[in-house]
């Protein structure tokens, strides 16, 4: 991985997608620390399994009517900071509310890297590693480790409440999509800003240690 998607990463312990035919014919998902150790794999089947279902499309309106303001800004704003996501609910629904994060953030993100898919079953036997992640079950609406406050959240509630006022759902999606677009670039820069701080007083330290 390059260092620039090194830099973009959040928390210790990352989540990573191999698509199918890459290593094996099977695609599945790989844990693995930010130092490169492997803690563990699981099966993604995913694809094949969309096929047999007929995923509930979503709108700005029905994602707010049926999660609410404060789920959904959790979720894209998650999406945004490429935080690691585990959705619990049936497989029409978070196919669903996967593919509406498709659309209305950036193409830069993999919002399919992000997110796994759970039942309320198989959450139960997921490894505790996987569990640390911010869980959104959609059923109950419930968020487990939260990864942001109210005031962080408070900028996209503001911008989908706009979005919900607007009756044409591409109309509705686009201006999500500008919002998340500008946002996306400032937590870059200011993640590269950051970088370049923790580097210089790295350098200092060290001439210091010489001198």
């Amino acid at each position: 991985m390059p260092d620039d998607a090194w830099s973009s990463v959040q928390g210790n312990i990352i989540m990573g997608r191999v698509v199918p035919g890459k290593v094996c014919e099977h695609g599945f998902k790989v844990e693995f620390s930010r130092s490169g150790l492997v803690l563990g794999y699981h099966d993604f089947d995913a694809p094949d399994e969309e096929e047999k279902i007929r995923p509930v499309e979503f709108t700005v309106q029905t994602v707010i009517r049926n999660l609410g303001v404060e789920v959904a800004a959790a979720l894209l704003t998650a999406g945004i900071s490429e935080q690691t996501i585990v959705l619990i609910g049936s497989l029409a629904v978070t196919v669903g509310i996967r593919r509406f994060m498709e659309r209305v953030l950036p193409d830069s993100i993999d919002v399919g890297a992000l997110i796994y898919m759970v039942t309320k079953e198989e959450y139960e036997t997921l490894p505790e590693s996987t569990k640390e992640h911010m869980t959104v079950n959609l059923s109950s609406k419930a968020i487990t480790n939260p990864a942001f406050d109210d005031d962080q959240l408070a900028w996209m509630r503001k911008v989908l409440l706009r979005a919900n006022m607007v009756t044409n759902k591409d109309a509705a999606e686009t201006l999500i999509l500008k919002e998340t677009s500008k946002l996306r670039t400032t937590v870059s820069l200011l993640r590269h800003l950051a970088a370049r701080r923790v580097a210089g007083r790295e350098g200092t330290k060290k001439k210091e240690e010489f001198t």
